[in-house]
């Protein structure tokens, strides 16, 4: 199985694919690549992540006993890492020697769409089959679909979410960074336009309509509306 770093003509050959989809500006400016966004099956992603995607859904096995911690950014996703892999390994470590003591849940936990297609060598993977994404379950390989796979998945609500990122990005910057108004990134983020897509079109469509709800209830008198 070749990886994304394993030749120039793997990595081409996703570039070249993304170079064929739909995109526009994202709400923030840090660096090339993060200025723009990629739409793809039905959701808006940058390059970087977007190009693990397509590898992951190209050749990504997962174990049989892996479990998926599924989120979209800014909704508690190290916390639950975190939590997650302690109780996984709680019969392979005492709290001294954890290896949440001298790394961060990133680094014990790979990240499907970032981590696995660049290395097979992951410090606690395979040995611990412990994963993570932040894309919609729609875009998931099928490979962990249709699987018996766990996926354990962690919301938050959407406007806590788009502060929290809104924050996020800021502190991210670098020093002369061009933002869009937080209207218009709050709009992209409604939208599905920003950082991984959809919010929404992560859950159920019955869990939809219950955030439709709470988040009209969230926008009463803040002079801001939520266009579906």
């Amino acid at each position: 199985m070749k990886l994304l770093n394993d030749s120039e003509n793997i990595d081409c050959e996703y570039k070249a694919r993304i170079s064929l989809l739909p995109e526009r500006s994202i709400a923030f400016k840090v660096a090339n690549d993060f200025t723009r966004s990629y739409e793809y099956q039905g959701f808006w992603f940058r390059i970087e992540p977007l190009r693990g995607l397509m590898w992951a859904q190209d050749h990504f096995i997962p174990q049989p006993a892996s479990t998926l911690i599924a989120s979209y950014p800014k909704t508690g996703t190290t916390w639950l890492k975190a939590l997650s892999f302690s109780i996984a390994t709680r019969n392979r470590y005492d709290i001294p020697s954890s290896p949440l003591q001298t790394a961060s849940p990133h680094e014990c936990m790979p990240f499907l769409e970032y981590d696995i297609p660049k290395s097979q060598s992951h410090k606690y993977y395979p040995e611990i089959p412990l994963f993570s994404t932040h894309v919609p379950y729609t875009t998931m390989p099928e490979s962990i679909t249709a699987s018996d796979c766990k996926i354990v998945y962690i919301c938050k609500d959407p406007t806590d979410t788009f502060v929290s990122w809104w924050h996020f990005v800021h502190k991210l910057a670098l020093k002369d960074t061009e933002f869009v108004p937080i209207e218009e990134g709050f709009q992209q983020f409604s939208d599905g336009k920003a950082k991984v897509g959809d919010w929404k079109n992560h859950l159920p469509a019955k869990m939809k309509e219950q955030m439709d709800q709470i988040m009209e209830l969230k926008l009463t008198d803040s002079g801001l509306t939520c266009i579906h």
